[in-house]
Formats: structure tokens, sequence, C-alpha cells
């Protein structure tokens, strides 16, 4: 990765964690682009070169997001169902405060369809077992749903069941 790449990267990490600040005082239509940039400190230009609104900073962010949860998975071998919730939910859990900002700002959707496309690419690339059911693409609805409602009220809860109660407790929930 380029110096100008890894600068790039920085300053949208920037402004998403100004959007998330400014979020956590004001409803996400009282933010003006000009209130945001100066709290990440990047010109408007940099703002609209890369976006065109607040949710594509969020989508960026998510996306980036999953990235690295691919490169997190691809060191375990996973061997069962339990294990990939467990690591989902250990992954998640240091994003934690990032997610309930978002949560509370009615942002839910952001995140859902991002990992809902990204779920796809896990499929794809046969980190997570493919379904044995005729139609895939209801079967990813349906579980990144599922996996994103658990996530967000795992975390409105404060995270207080582990990891490893999380992983067999998705196993129980879709196989009862």
């Amino acid at each position: 990765m380029n110096h100008e790449t890894t600068a790039s990267i920085a300053r949208r990490d920037v402004i998403f964690n100004a959007l998330l600040q400014l979020l956590n005082t004001q409803t996400i239509d009282k933010i003006s682009i000009t209130a945001l940039c100066q709290t990440a400190g990047v010109s408007r230009m940099f703002y609209y070169r890369h976006y065109q609104s607040y949710e594509d900073i969020i989508t960026d962010k998510m996306e980036r997001l999953f990235k690295s949860y691919r490169r997190y998975l691809t060191k375990y071998t996973i061997v069962s169902p339990q294990e990939m919730g467990e690591l989902f939910f250990r992954f998640f859990q240091d994003y934690q405060t990032e997610l309930r900002t978002m949560i509370s700002s009615d942002l839910k959707y952001v995140i859902y369809y991002s990992f809902k496309d990204y779920l796809k690419i896990l499929f794809e690339e046969q980190l997570i077992a493919s379904p044995r059911v005729q139609n895939k693409d209801y079967w990813r609805a349906y579980s990144a749903a599922g996996l994103t409602e658990l996530l967000f009220s795992w975390v409105i809860n404060g995270c207080q069941e582990s990891p490893e109660i999380m992983g067999p407790m998705v196993f129980q929930i879709t196989h009862s």
C-alpha cells in the first residue's frame, strides 16, 4: 500500500470517527458537512471527493471492517457453526462502541446491507460453509438479518454474554 493510500484511509477513518462523535450529541439530519469536516480536520473537498452522503461514510467503514473480518477468519480452520458464531462475536466485540452509536442513530440498515453483501463474498470464498438450500439469496438475506439483529441486541445489552456463549446460542437459535 503506498503512502497516499495509507493517508487517505487514515483520513477516511478520521471522518468516520468525527461522524460518530457528532452523532453522540445530535441526529444525523442536524449535522452539517461543514461541522463534520471541521470536527474531522479535513476539507470539504475531501468529503465530496469520497462521499455523497453520511451513509457513504458508514458504508465505506463497514466495507473496510468486513475486509478485516475476512482476514481475521482466514487465520482459523472453522470446524463448526458454533465456532463460526463465536469468532463473529469475538471480532465485533471490539467495535461495540461504534456499533452502539450507529444503532442509537437509526443507522442499523447501513450495517445490515453491508453485511448482507459481504456474506455473499464469505460464501464464495468458502470462509463460511455454503448452505444446502435451493435459493441461497433468500438464505443469505435471512442469515444477514438474523445475525445483524442478534449483534445489535447483544451490543445494546452491553455485550454481557461472552463470544463463547453467543456462538453456541446462534447455533441453538438457528437449529431449534
